[in-house]
């Protein structure tokens, strides 16, 4: 017995196929921290095993997500990944001792000045 497909599965299908339906049919892309580097790999995914942003109604995307959305929504969802892993982990961007060091983790350069972005919550004493 073939294992049923999934209802939005089915309806991706159907659509990417030109079959008309009565579906409104939303796309949801979370963010915050790295949770965006997660749906940045996924929207890319959709997009590259044929499953274009077109074949939504609406999108919506939150923090990081809005981002990855719009990459998605412009059909180059693969550079939104790449964004990741190659300019956001950076040394310039990201201080990975600086929690040992108490100090701040994300830092970013702006004109020759260094800007903090992201401080540690909590300082510990030993």
């Amino acid at each position: 017995m073939e294992k049923p497909i999934h209802p939005v599965v089915d309806l991706l299908e159907k659509r990417r196929n030109s079959a008309e339906d009565n579906y409104k049919l939303g796309l949801v892309v979370e963010g915050g921290g790295l949770r965006g580097a997660l749906t940045a790999g996924m929207v890319a995914e959709l997009h590259d095993s044929g499953y274009p942003a077109e074949l939504f109604d609406v999108i919506i995307g939150s923090s990081a997500g809005a981002f990855n959305a719009t990459y998605y929504i412009s059909g180059n969802p693969g550079e939104g990944a790449f964004i990741y892993p190659n300019h956001l982990m950076q040394h310039k961007f990201v201080d990975y001792l600086g929690w040992l060091k108490r100090r701040p983790i994300i830092l970013q350069k702006i004109k020759g000045s260094l800007k903090i972005i992201c401080e540690p919550r909590h300082t510990y004493q030993s």
